[in-house]
């Protein structure tokens, strides 16, 4: 115990300069005052340190100083422009708005109102922006390697999702969330060409502690991640005979660890540039009781009655969740949903412009309830433009974007929507279950045990971050489940009417399971063009709050039988 309890100190006593008069007691393990009191007392101020020294914020110093005291930085055209030959020679779709500052440590994965912000003190990018990398010609012998990893690091925290979705705070301990950002910038070091020597720079430098500290890991196992994510790449590439600029590599001096657990991993590299003169196909056919009926799934209307742009799903039983997935999607159990119907497609824009213009609700209200500004790689625009109008990218929609899906939908905006389809055709429009969701993701009872919705190769049923060209598109280009419907997986996730519950599944009820009956956030399913391939299993669970818009979620509705 004593022992113990010296090593929590010695981890607590980097923070002591951020303690007023805070002092740490050498003690002897039979002082039984002491160890009653004054070390549950310094343990206290020990946190405190820890907690000024982090600022209370995981991942920034006070959101990296409120993203610059409100977006209040000058553009920076030459570390965009390296950013841009980063992310391409490492084939990471840059979304991300780089945000130079002064005062701050190196750089931070922020996200704040749907951007996701890089923000990195001026001083830190000087010498890596003026690299001007190319995919086949980067520099190899500089320690300035160091700089990069700390970026590629960077970048992970947001490919890995760890700044946009909140429930891994409570699957993984900030340690795990940090050694899967450095597996992650392993993997990327590789892919712009360094050795795992140069890759590892950052972590031999003495800024990172041996011991590491509740947040952050120590040297040993920073050092393995790096290595795990660098072999990763190294492997697929003798396995494909083509080594290519590694070839006169070191081989991997720290061997790989099963410390890091559970990392996501990269994303595909090709990218598909979509065929922009596939027009989808109409959601009300002039002859719906024909061809909004899916052959063979889709009951004929003499028996249950056709719904224009809906499909019928049969209810019946499905093993809902997995035992492979996250905590939240555990335990498989068996659920039984009753039948409904289902929307074929994911709401549009042009559909749900024709809401807003109908109701007056739209663009002036979400303006008023959402403060943002525009995205990617631009200087942010003061102006809040982050409604149903806008594109992935923040671009004003035009007329030919009307069978993109609709995004920047909050929950709350899909029940109005709801409201109103109810209102004007007598049914009764409401968002899925999730249990319904998933069933109707998995086929119902038509499902094979497919990988995905439909199909094992996630490239013929779903647009996701390795084809769809960082953007949402036109809806209904990909291959249908065997329900029929299209973009279950991929293109936006999709708002569910439930609550959410990450232990859920522990106590689900078997029979058309409604959600918790109370709660903080509300579920999102489904993936995205901005979601890498691991989540796009149709298991896979998320959260916000109801009020949340962001540019790749959307929304399809249900009516019930």
């Amino acid at each position: 115990m004593c022992f113990q309890q010296n090593i929590i100190l010695k981890y607590f006593y980097q923070w002591n300069k951020y303690i007023s008069n805070c002092f740490i007691v050498k003690f002897d393990c039979e002082n039984t005052a002491v160890m009653r009191y004054i070390l549950p007392l310094t343990f206290f101020l020990c946190m405190v340190g820890c907690a000024k020294a982090q600022n209370v914020d995981f991942y920034g110093k006070e959101l990296a100083k409120d993203i610059c005291n409100q977006y209040g930085m000058k553009d920076d055209q030459a570390a965009k422009d390296c950013l841009d030959k980063i992310c391409d020679a490492a084939d990471i779709p840059n979304n991300f708005v780089l945000a130079p500052c002064t005062g701050i440590d190196n750089c931070f994965a922020l996200y704040k109102n749907g951007y996701s912000y890089i923000v990195y003190d001026i001083n830190f990018f000087n010498k890596i922006k003026t690299y001007g990398f190319t995919e086949k010609n980067l520099q190899k012998n500089t320690v300035d390697w160091a700089a990069l990893t700390i970026l590629a690091h960077e970048l992970g925290h947001h490919m890995c999702l760890h700044t946009t979705n909140p429930n891994l705070s409570s699957i993984y301990t900030p340690v795990q969330i940090e050694l899967q950002a450095d597996e992650y910038a392993g993997s990327v070091m590789y892919k712009l060409g360094a050795t795992l020597i140069q890759a590892q720079l950052a972590m031999n430098s003495s800024d990172v502690p041996e011991e590491g500290s509740l947040t952050h890991p120590g040297r040993k196992p920073r050092l393995a991640a790096i290595a795990k994510g660098w072999n990763k790449e190294y492997k697929k590439d003798m396995d494909k005979n083509r080594v290519g600029n590694n070839t006169n590599q070191a081989p991997p001096d720290i061997p790989t660890s099963n410390t890091v657990t559970n990392t996501p991993a990269t994303n595909k590299t090709a990218v598909i540039t979509p065929n922009k003169s596939v027009v989808p196909p109409s959601r009300v056919s002039s002859n719906p009781a024909v061809t909004n009926r899916v052959a063979n799934n889709d009951p004929a209307p003499a028996t249950h009655g056709d719904v224009p742009g809906m499909v019928f799903v049969r209810g019946g039983s499905f093993n809902m969740g997995s035992n492979d997935g996250e905590n939240d999607e555990r335990p498989m159990h068996r659920v039984t949903v009753g039948s409904f119907y289902m929307s074929k497609y994911l709401v549009t824009v042009g559909e749900y412009r024709k809401f807003a213009q109908a109701t007056g609700y739209g663009a002036a209200t979400v303006e008023k309830e959402v403060k943002t500004s525009r995205f990617a790689r631009h200087k942010p625009d003061p102006k809040p433009v982050a409604n149903w109008e806008y594109d992935a990218s923040g671009n004003k929609r035009g007329s030919n974007d009307d069978n993109e899906p609709v995004i920047y939908i909050s929950w709350d905006d899909c029940i109005r929507y709801c409201e109103w389809m109810s209102g004007q055709t007598g049914k009764t429009y409401r968002l899925p279950t999730e249990a319904e969701w998933e069933y109707a993701t998995r086929g119902g009872g038509n499902g094979g045990s497919y990988a995905y919705s439909g199909s094992n190769d996630l490239d013929e049923v779903a647009w996701y971050s390795g084809n769809s060209a960082n953007r949402t598109q036109p809806v209904g280009q990909k291959k249908p489940n065997e329900l029929g419907l299209y973009d279950m997986i991929g293109n936006v996730r999709q708002w569910c009417n439930d609550w959410y519950d990450p232990n859920y599944y522990g106590s689900s009820p078997t029979q058309n399971p409604q959600g918790a009956t109370t709660g903080v956030n509300r579920v999102v399913r489904g993936s995205s063009w901005h979601d890498a391939s691991q989540y796009c299993r149709p298991s896979y669970r998320i959260s916000f709050s109801s009020d949340s818009r962001f540019n790749y979620i959307g929304f399809r509705p249900v009516i019930s039988n």
